[in-house]
């Protein structure tokens, strides 16, 4: 499996500057795609915080770096793709689904 990185640092830098695509970009079955993503993801959360909801960053449902590492390697056991702290820390797990959804996360299932 090809394992891509997912940093967030470039769309971080800018002030402002939001991790999910701009929404008149998306069509339904785009935002369906992405709410399945925020499921899964939230519910990756939830086995390591239980009180993780789709709006709060990792660390700001309670996490930790020892604990976002392992979300991290979750995530990327589950979609090939690898978050880096600073995502995890700025973006929502619902900003995170769309920022994977545009690294190609999810779409592999249906080829």
């Amino acid at each position: 499996m090809r394992r891509r990185g997912l940093d967030g640092v470039s769309a971080a830098e800018a002030p402002g500057t939001s991790f999910a695509p701009a929404p008149e970009a998306l069509d339904a079955a785009d935002e369906a795609a992405i709410d399945a993503l925020t499921q899964r993801l939230t519910s990756l959360a939830r086995e390591l915080l239980p009180d993780a909801e789709p709006d709060y960053s990792f660390f700001d449902a309670g996490g930790h770096s020892l604990l976002a590492l392992r979300f991290a390697r979750r995530v990327e056991e589950a979609f090939g793709v690898r978050l880096s702290l600073v995502a995890m820390a700025r973006s929502s797990l619902r900003g995170l689904a769309a920022e994977l959804w545009q690294a190609g996360a999810g779409r592999d299932a249906s080829a």
